[in-house]
């Protein structure tokens, strides 16, 4: 019983972590991906200065990323997908 609780203690207590952690995550490699791979990625950006944001928007549209989300509760989570150009 006792390590039951010890285990339960311990996943509440990692996922509670998690929840908190809003650390940027780089976006993966897209260099040279054709065809119909589409790739998906989210992060934060704890930014509330609006230039820095539109910024940050800017470069992901630059390099490819297209928005699809945003949300969150506690941070802002921005969700993008990759959409590689197809050779003609």
């Amino acid at each position: 019983m006792r390590i039951a609780i010890l285990v339960l203690f311990g996943a509440l207590t990692a996922c509670e972590g998690a929840s908190w952690d809003k650390t940027p995550v780089a976006p993966p490699p897209t260099g040279g991906q054709t065809g119909a791979q589409v790739s998906q990625y989210c992060t934060y950006n704890g930014t509330s200065d609006l230039e820095s944001l539109n910024a940050f928007l800017s470069r992901m549209g630059a390099s490819g990323w297209q928005l699809v989300g945003v949300g969150g509760q506690t941070a802002t989570l921005y969700c993008f997908r990759f959409i590689p150009v197809s050779p003609r």
